[in-house]
C-alpha cells in the first residue's frame, strides 16, 4: 500500500512538472491545461480500473470525438471508484449562421454493462439520455427514441450533442 502511494505521488509530481513545461507556469495556456487535465482524468480512471477497480462492464474511460457534418465536439468518460461514470460533453454546430453549442457535465450512476442512462425528473418527466459504448465507439441518444427534451435543455436552439462518437 505504501509503495503504491509513493509511486502515485511521484507520478503526479512528474505530471505536474510536465504540465507546467507544456502549458506555461506564470501565464498558462487555458486550452492546453484543459486538454492535459482531461487526459489525466482518463489516465487515472484507467489506472484505478487496472489496479482492480470494480467497475461494471468493459473499460469505457476515454475521450471520444464527435464528428457530424458541420458539428464537432468531444465526450469524456471516466469511471469513478464509487461506481459512477463522470461524463463531460462539449459540442458546437457550425452549420448555422451563428454557432450554437451544447454542454453536459455530470456523474451517471445508472449503468448496465456498457450502457449508461441519465434521467433528470426536474427537467423532463418523460425523457432521459443514453450512452451505449461498443469498443472505441459510442452512441449518445435520448430515451425513448426521438424524445428530445433533455438534449434541447443542454443545447442552444440549433446545437446538437446526440449522435456517434469515436
Amino acid at each position: 500500500e505504501g509503495q503504491r502511494r509513493t509511486a502515485v505521488e511521484s507520478a503526479q509530481r512528474q505530471w505536474l512538472a510536465a504540465r507546467n513545461a507544456k502549458c506555461g507556469r506564470a501565464k498558462p495556456d487555458g486550452e492546453c491545461l484543459a486538454r492535459l487535465y482531461k487526459d489525466r482524468i482518463v489516465a487515472l480512471a484507467r489506472e484505478w480500473r487496472a489496479l482492480g477497480g470494480t467497475a461494471a462492464g468493459t473499460a469505457i474511460s476515454g475521450r471520444y470525438a464527435y464528428r457530424e457534418m458541420g458539428e464537432a465536439g468531444e465526450m469524456l468518460l471516466a469511471e469513478m471508484p464509487d461506481g459512477s461514470v463522470y461524463v463531460q460533453v462539449e459540442t458546437v454546430n457550425t452549420n448555422h449562421r451563428s454557432p450554437h453549442s451544447c454542454s453536459f457535465d455530470g456523474r451517471l450512476k445508472t449503468r448496465s454493462g456498457d450502457v449508461l442512462e441519465y434521467r433528470e425528473p426536474e427537467t423532463s418527466k418523460t425523457c432521459g439520455l443514453k450512452i451505449a459504448v461498443a469498443g472505441n465507439r459510442l452512441e449518445f441518444s435520448e430515451l425513448p427514441k426521438d424524445c428530445f427534451e433533455l438534449s434541447r435543455h443542454y443545447c442552444g436552439m440549433h446545437g446538437f450533442m446526440l449522435g456517434n462518437y469515436v
